[in-house]
């Protein structure tokens, strides 16, 4: 058995939304909006990706589908991983009912480390979770550092956690996720902090950085500050470029480095009008 199982976590169809939207059929808001409420969040979300795609001509939807794809490369090079979706919740608790893993939900634009199986078998020791340290790549980049932690690597400044997990930094081990209602209790990671807690999770850490989030226009973080203003959108584009090229990391995270310098890439002709092939190949 592996000894790490990525789950990603429940996500719009982006491909099959950049195909309908580029044939130019209508696009119903519920096939991207979440059905319950989602910290940070925007309330007008539909509005923003209207603005998006009348701004643009590499419409909201390709975007996005592009990033699903290269984080799908990125995963498939995660040794020592079984990947699932969602809606296999049932067979990620039957699989923890027959042996030992750790699970890392993540979002579909996420990256890791391809040895991050390596370092979660030696590091956690049977502990309840395993918490690293996060890259988030953005206009402000920063390293989030889990509490009693260090990091072998500081990117931008070091910012404490939030809550007891950070996005995707985060790995559970299988013998507390043998029901799907105990997986979807640790899916997101605000819940799983509060989750965490209430059940008295051992926890253990790492000095590596297995996982790393990045953040660009079209976040939805980001996406209501972006289109505040016509500068407001200038600077959001040409602070994420500018961070992504300038990003300086060891060999160590060369993983990383691929996927952010293609998004920069993306985001400078998305910026510049130009018309980006959702069939790209990732290689």
């Amino acid at each position: 058995m592996n000894p790490i199982v990525l789950l990603r976590r429940q996500s719009p169809d982006w491909t099959a939304l950049s195909s309908d939207f580029r044939r130019g059929l209508p696009i119903d808001p519920r096939r991207y909006v979440p059905d319950h409420a989602v910290p940070g969040f925007p309330h007008d979300v539909a509005a923003l990706i209207g603005a998006w795609n009348e701004r643009f001509d590499t419409d909201f939807f390709t975007f996005r589908a592009l990033l699903v794809r290269l984080s799908a490369a990125n995963l498939a090079a995660v040794g020592e991983a079984s990947r699932y979706a969602y809606d296999q919740l049932s067979e990620i608790a039957a699989l923890a009912h027959s042996g030992s893993f750790y699970l890392y939900p993540h979002d579909d634009d996420d990256f890791f480390a391809p040895y991050a199986a390596q370092v979660v078998r030696a590091a956690a020791h049977e502990c309840d979770a395993l918490v690293t340290p996060l890259f988030r790549i953005g206009k402000h980049s920063c390293t989030f550092v889990p509490a009693g932690g260090t990091a072998e690597h500081v990117l931008g400044e070091v910012r404490a956690q939030d809550f007891c997990f950070q996005t995707n930094n985060y790995a559970v081990h299988s013998r507390r996720l043998t029901d799907p209602e105990q997986i979807r209790a640790v899916k997101d990671h605000i819940e799983a902090s509060a989750y965490a807690d209430a059940h008295a999770f051992t926890l253990a850490t790492a000095p590596q950085v297995l996982s790393a989030t990045v953040k660009t226009p079209a976040s939805a973080s980001i996406l209501a500050q972006a289109f505040k203003g016509r500068l407001a959108l200038r600077r959001a584009f040409h602070r994420s470029i500018d961070a992504l090229y300038a990003l300086e990391l060891p060999e160590r995270y060369a993983w990383l480095d691929g996927p952010c310098r293609r998004i920069a890439v993306w985001l400078e002709a998305i910026y510049r009008g130009a018309v980006l092939d959702p069939a790209e190949d990732m290689t």
